[in-house]
């Protein structure tokens, strides 16, 4: 269907791959990684696109 839509071979391999690893909970992982990085707490996603719109 991915490669219906004009996504490459490479490229429906990663979205396919990226989808597995998300349902097997290999990205699941919170590691506060990037409050580190930042010096501040990420925003959640919601309060992201609320102050967006």
């Amino acid at each position: 269907m991915l490669t219906g839509f004009g996504l490459d071979a490479g490229l429906v391999g990663f979205v396919v791959g990226l989808d597995t690893d998300i349902r097997d909970g290999l990205l699941g992982e919170t590691t506060g990684d990037l409050a580190c990085l930042t010096g501040k707490p990420p925003t959640p996603l919601a309060a992201g696109l609320a102050r967006a719109s």
